[in-house]
């Protein structure tokens, strides 16, 4: 996955953090808007995007047992087209 090499070298770049790859996890839910928090999202941005929304978690907990998590939308209508 594109997204687990792309977190990879941005926690070594931006916060010097090594992250072994074998450590992380990550997992993908579909979304429809009204599902989702306000808080999230605001509803203005919202309405552009396609419905439901596919969004990925990636998480890793460092050596201090701090978790990192990282969320993406991914859009479930590019997706089924593929």
């Amino acid at each position: 996955m594109m997204y687990l090499d792309w977190f990879v070298g941005t926690m070594e770049k931006t916060f010097n953090i090594e992250v072994k790859r074998e450590a992380i996890g990550s997992e993908a839910h579909d979304f429809y808007h009204e599902e989702t928090d306000d808080l999230l999202s605001q509803a203005e941005h919202l309405e552009k995007l396609p419905n439901p929304l596919l969004i990925e978690i990636i998480s890793y907990v460092d050596d201090k047992g701090s978790l990192i998590d990282f969320h993406s939308i991914l859009f479930s209508s590019c997706i089924k087209m593929i």
